[in-house]
Parts: structure tokens; C-alpha cells; sequence
């Protein structure tokens, strides 16, 4: 179990985080103030979480800079622990406050959490729907099951990523996807970092990729991650006048599909994009 110290400093860096953003982009303090609570009850989570309890793997690390990242190389070919025998009491805490944060869904929520809790909706299949597996529950739409069950997956999910990604921090990855579950990157950000070594640091900082999935983070060259090249002179740079420092950095190729987004000085995105659902990756066990 993580202390009441990690909790506290978690809980901290998304109130800090929420209030950056509230400053930075005033227009959308109607949504920060609905997310807020719905972050800080999954930090609450995510800190009391397991992580990962099975055996310690034995990480190949000539297959691993190929690109077999961590799960890959489970006795299992792939997956995270089945997290399904937390969900009820993790929904019976995170529901209430989709329910108030969202009026909207509220009764479906509600709906949502009378039928785990009444066994008419067995745990694996929420967990299955939060990796978006489909499901019917009465009353509840999809739209509305999916974003539900990927919030009460992903705190158990990035708990495990924790713990998996420490075995291999000191190891070399060179690739677009995650190193833990091979989750694709929702953005990437500059981090302006001070590092004692021989290396040319560019002065916008290193580049760090975030899992969609897992929220892992890693560093990666800063080019396009669809075709991996520099390619400078093709490369488009759009954003907005009020706040140049965020920007999106597609190659003109790839106008069509924004693809690279850096976020100077915008850590705060790191915990506000915790909030939508995961893209499509390894399941668990």
C-alpha cells in the first residue's frame, strides 16, 4: 500500500493542476470543476490500489529495445491483473461522484451501480467494458457504460503500470508505443529538464510520450511518431495566438491526422487527461 503521504501529494498536484488550468484557459472552468472530484477520488484509488502482485518478470532486455514491451513478456503474452474483485467497492466511491459531477448521466450511473451491486452485473464484465468490450445494462447507454467502467478500470491499471515500468526504467526504448502494455500515446509533452551529461539539450526541454492506457510516461525523439522522421522542412506548426506555448506539430503528410502534441510548461495536462477512457489495449490476465 502507497502511505497517506503519496495520497496527500497526489491530491495536491491535481489541485494545483486544476487551478493552473483554471487560470490558463478560464473558459473551461465549468469543466475542471466537474472533473475535479472525479480525478482526486482516482488518485484515492489508485495510491490504495494492489499494483502488481504477481511473480517479479524477468525482463529480456535485448527484446525489450525491439519493442517487446513489458506484457509482451508475461508468462500470459500480454495483460494486467484482473482487477474485477475491486470494482464494487471502487464503485461504490467513484460512482456517487460521476453521479453529482455529471448530472446529465446521473441516473444511469446510478443504474449502473444498483446492478453491480445487486450481481445482476458480474465485475469481469465491467472490466471487459472499461477496455471497450461491448455491454448491455438496462438503462444505462453505451456511451455512458463505457466512460463508467474505463474510469473505475484506470486507476487499478496505472497502479500496475507503477510497479511495471520500475523494472525497466534504466533500460533503452526507442518506440512510439507504450513500453508497459504497447497502448498507443494520447500526447506528448516538453519538459524542460536539467541533466548533467554530455548530451546537446534542447532548449524547449525532452519530449515525454503518455500512455492513453496506462498513463505511463516516456521519452522519445521529437518526430512524427506516424512516419519517425525529423523531416523539419515538412513539418506543419499550429496554435493558438493567446497560448503559443501548447502547439500541435503534424507533418504536412499527416495534416489530416494531428498526430504530435507538445504542451510547454503545461504540466497540469498530465493529470487532466486522466480523465477520458482508454484506447483499446492489452486486457488483463
Amino acid at each position: 500500500m502507497h502511505s497517506i503521504s503519496q495520497e496527500s501529494a497526489a491530491l495536491r498536484s491535481i489541485e494545483a493542476s486544476l487551478t493552473r488550468a483554471n487560470n490558463d484557459i478560464p473558459a473551461l472552468k465549468a469543466l475542471f470543476a466537474a472533473f475535479g472530484p472525479l480525478l482526486a477520488e482516482r488518485a484515492r484509488l489508485r495510491v490504495d490500489a494492489p499494483g502488481w502482485r504477481g511473480p517479479k518478470l524477468a525482463i529480456d532486455a535485448e527484446r525489450f529495445s525491439q519493442g517487446a514491451f513489458v506484457l509482451a513478456q508475461t508468462e500470459f503474452g500480454g495483460g494486467f491483473e484482473d482487477m474485477s474483485e475491486h470494482l464494487p467497492a471502487a464503485a461504490q466511491k467513484l460512482l456517487p461522484i460521476m453521479a453529482q459531477s455529471f448530472p446529465a448521466i446521473a441516473a444511469e450511473v446510478n443504474a449502473l451501480g444498483a446492478a453491480l451491486a445487486s450481481g445482476a452485473l458480474a465485475p469481469q464484465a465491467l472490466v471487459a467494458a472499461g477496455f471497450g468490450e461491448p455491454l448491455e445494462v438496462p438503462g444505462v447507454s453505451q456511451q455512458t457504460l463505457l466512460f463508467a467502467a474505463a474510469e473505475l478500470v484506470r486507476p487499478f491499471l496505472e497502479r500496475q503500470a507503477q510497479d511495471l515500468a520500475a523494472l525497466v526504467q534504466e533500460l533503452p526504448w526507442h518506440h512510439a508505443n507504450c513500453p508497459v502494455c504497447g497502448g498507443a500515446p494520447n500526447m506528448s509533452m516538453l519538459r524542460r529538464v536539467q541533466e548533467d551529461g554530455e548530451f546537446i539539450q534542447a532548449h524547449g526541454g525532452r519530449r515525454f510520450l503518455r500512455c492513453s492506457c496506462c498513463a505511463t510516461e516516456w521519452t522519445h525523439n521529437r518526430v512524427c511518431l506516424a512516419r519517425g522522421a525529423v523531416a523539419r522542412n515538412r513539418m506543419n506548426c499550429w496554435c493558438c495566438a493567446p497560448r503559443t506555448g501548447r502547439r500541435n506539430a503534424p507533418m504536412s503528410a499527416c495534416a489530416a491526422k494531428p498526430l504530435s502534441f507538445a504542451w510547454i510548461r503545461a504540466k497540469w495536462w498530465t493529470s487532466l487527461t486522466r480523465m477520458w477512457p482508454p484506447w483499446p489495449c492489452c486486457p488483463w490476465k
